[in-house]
């Protein structure tokens, strides 16, 4: 099954980071919150009733918006269990 994601900022600062450095690169996680959706339809609605805050993203996106999380750690958190879904 296809998953969509949206992803909403914390106010209008998109460069608002949040956690901890990441280990080895020292970068940071973008402060938000992930959203995972079934349809295309349902995101684009959820994207549509708040523009200013919320954007929809590809996984290769959502894993960018998390650079503070090594990559273990990102699919444990998001329930990537597949390896071939190593973003």
């Amino acid at each position: 099954m296809k998953k969509y994601f949206g992803f909403q900022y914390i106010g209008f600062n998109r460069q608002c980071t949040t956690g901890h450095p990441h280990p080895s690169t020292g970068r940071m996680s973008i402060a938000g919150t992930p959203v995972e959706f079934s349809t295309k339809k349902l995101r684009d609605n959820w994207v549509d009733a708040n523009i200013d805050h919320r954007i929809s993203i590809t996984m290769k996106d959502l894993r960018r918006l998390h650079l503070g999380m090594t990559l273990n750690n990102f699919n444990e958190y998001f329930g990537f269990k597949d390896p071939d879904l190593n973003y």
